[in-house]
């Protein structure tokens, strides 16, 4: 069930934001420690995301889904800059984490309420990563010799 990875990587998200409140005091390259342990727990959680909803839909809506989910994601990003802004003039530095604790203890909590509440998606419906070959561009360049 990609759930579980999903609540398994925003908690482990989670925790790693609460061990930013301690890490502006250290060391900078203990920060940029932890900002990477960050972003290596926090960046697969939007391909779980996309991965689980299309483990729902047929594949004629794959292309939809993702489409609405791409769009909600950059409207996040629009819109979580300017409110980050906002309260770290409120709470300082510290206030950019405080959002991004929230943020995952959102996800976590979400997740783990939908797992209580929904069936997880049939083995059938799940697809597994199939790696494409390499193919050639079609491009032709011609040189003379």
């Amino acid at each position: 069930d990609r759930r579980k990875m999903i609540i398994a990587l925003a908690s482990l998200s989670s925790l790693i934001s609460i061990c930013l409140f301690f890490a502006t005091y250290m060391n900078i390259w203990v920060l940029f420690a932890i900002m990477a342990l960050l972003g290596g727990a926090c960046l697969p959680i939007y391909s779980q995301c996309i991965s689980h909803v299309n483990d729902h839909l047929f594949p004629r809506q794959f292309v939809a889904a993702s489409g609405t989910m791409l769009l909600l994601n950059g409207a996040g990003a629009a819109i979580g800059p300017i409110s980050v802004t906002l309260i770290m003039q409120i709470f300082g530095a510290n206030g950019f984490v405080a959002v991004l604790l929230l943020g995952f203890t959102i996800i976590t909590c979400f997740g783990v309420y939908r797992s209580f509440k929904a069936d997880p998606a049939a083995e059938i419906t799940r697809s597994d990563t199939v790696i494409m070959p390499a193919r050639g561009s079609g491009i032709h360049i011609y040189t003379e010799e």
